[in-house]
């Protein structure tokens, strides 16, 4: 029996293949991965940080907190869609050429 007849789902896409397919970390995927940096380093500059605040009975700073977690996983899923996408037009671009390269 064969991997492919196992049932077993197939693996991710090589990393050989996206070093084929260009530039992975274009400026605007920086830029989205900077943002929640960004929101993280400027907290203890924000007013809720300084004062005791509650926001849903929680302090503010915490619920700042999961929201930069929450953000940074969304974006992280962004990229990595762009990535995935990048990578498979590549593929289709190939397989349409004869899967030579350049």
């Amino acid at each position: 029996m064969s991997p492919s007849d196992s049932g077993a789902p197939k693996p991710d896409t090589p990393t050989s293949v996206i070093r084929v397919t260009g530039r992975i970390a274009t400026p605007g995927r920086v830029v989205l991965a900077c943002i929640p940096i960004l929101l993280i380093l400027a907290t203890p500059f924000l007013p809720f940080a300084i004062t005791p605040t509650l926001w849903f009975g929680v302090p503010a700073v915490l619920v700042w907190m999961a929201f930069t977690v929450i953000l940074t996983v969304v974006l992280l899923n962004v990229i990595d869609l762009g990535i995935r996408r990048q990578v498979s037009e590549h593929a289709e671009a190939d397989a349409f050429d004869g899967g030579e390269h350049a």
